[in-house]
């Protein structure tokens, strides 16, 4: 089983949703996640914009490479040329569920 963690702009929220329950991904959503990173604050105001959504998915090894493919896909659609930094970043790290 592999950790998913990523975090996006909370306006991407539906297409992620849509693609997730394609993959019958359990999930966990974290709202209102704020920071600075490469493409700039996001502070959730008038002035910096909307904020960010952070996803937990324990997705199972067999279902790895589908879910990989699809977010590789929407990530390459959402860069177009890739001109423009993305406000999409995603973490695999190794899980063991205990319970």
């Amino acid at each position: 089983m592999q950790m998913v963690i990523m975090t996006f702009r909370s306006s991407m929220e539906d297409e992620v949703l849509k693609w997730l329950e394609a993959e019958h991904l359990s999930f966990t959503f974290v709202e209102k996640a704020h920071g600075k990173g490469k493409t700039g604050s996001d502070l959730g105001s008038i002035y910096w914009g909307g904020i960010n959504t952070m996803l937990f998915a324990g997705i199972q090894d067999e279902q790895l490479s589908g879910f990989r493919e699809r977010i590789h896909n929407w990530h390459q659609k959402l860069i177009g040329k890739g001109e423009v930094p993305i406000s999409v970043h995603v973490f695999v790290l190794p899980c063991i569920q205990w319970f």
